[in-house]
Order: structure tokens, then C-alpha cells, then sequence
């Protein structure tokens, strides 16, 4: 499991998200807000599933990177061939707290021509990591060096 603290944080937050449906539910609270409790704790809900079981695999080369993500027997694959591509950039993706003080995580973004974005790399706690792993993908595609990462 990829960054277990902030994976059993957030399966506390939901099982806690859970508990306060549940007592809405039980203690007849207006059907509005049971509706939108319910929805965000589907949405958090579906953001630990991926932790848990989610896996984004990325292969780049100097024609193409391409990104396939997978959950359980889910799959779907993504082809970008390198004309397309501008750069890569860091994002700040989520932040943990903990006891031993506050996480950051990273993502690193593909920047397509058009000013679309795709995620490559997700929750990488340590910045110098993400910076070198984004100035790599640069460097296999033959796109630029880690100074012209945006």
C-alpha cells in the first residue's frame, strides 16, 4: 500500500463519514442532507478505493508516453504521442496531516498543446523525488531538461 498513513487516515475519515450517514439515517435527519452526505462520502469513498487498490502504469519513450491505469480487473490505456506534449509540471495533489506534522504529495501532470493536462505520477510525498522522476520523463521523451519543467 502506496503512503499508509494518509491511506488509513482517509479509511478513518470514511468509516467515521459512514457513522454520521448512518445516524442521519437513524435519527430521521432531513432527506437533503442525508442525500448530500451520502454523495461526498461516495466520493471520498471511491478516492480510497483507488488508493487501495488502484495502479497507474507509465511508459515513456522518445514517439509516445503512454499511461495505462488499472483497479482490480478495470483497465483503461492512454496513448500520447510526443508532438502532443509541451511538458510536465508539478501539482501539489493532497496534503496529510499527522501526528509527526503535515505531508505533502505531489503529481506530476503531462501539459498537451491544447492546455490539457494528464496525471502520470500521483502522491509522491518527497518534492526532490517528484522533480527528478518529471525531469526523467522530459529527458526519455527528448522534449527538454529538468530546467524547462513548468
Amino acid at each position: 500500500m502506496r503512503n499508509a498513513g494518509a491511506t488509513i487516515g482517509l479509511a478513518i475519515f470514511v468509516a467515521a463519514g459512514a457513522g454520521a450517514v448512518t445516524a442521519m439515517i437513524v435519527f430521521k435527519a432531513p432527506v437533503i442532507l442525508i442525500v448530500a452526505f451520502g454523495l461526498v462520502e461516495l466520493l471520498v469513498l471511491g478516492f480510497l478505493f483507488s488508493l487501495w487498490f488502484g495502479s497507474v502504469t507509465v511508459t515513456v519513450n522518445n514517439e509516445s508516453v503512454s499511461i495505462v491505469r488499472s483497479a482490480l480487473r478495470w483497465r483503461r490505456e492512454r496513448v500520447v504521442p510526443v508532438a502532443d506534449i509541451t511538458g510536465f509540471r508539478l501539482d501539489v495533489g493532497m496534503t496529510a496531516s499527522t501526528p509527526a506534522g503535515t505531508s505533502t504529495y505531489h503529481n506530476i501532470k503531462l501539459v498537451l498543446r491544447n492546455g490539457k493536462t494528464h496525471t502520470v505520477g500521483c502522491w509522491i510525498e518527497n518534492r526532490l523525488e517528484a522533480e527528478w522522476l518529471a525531469a526523467e520523463m522530459a529527458r526519455c521523451t527528448g522534449i527538454g531538461t529538468a530546467a524547462e519543467i513548468s
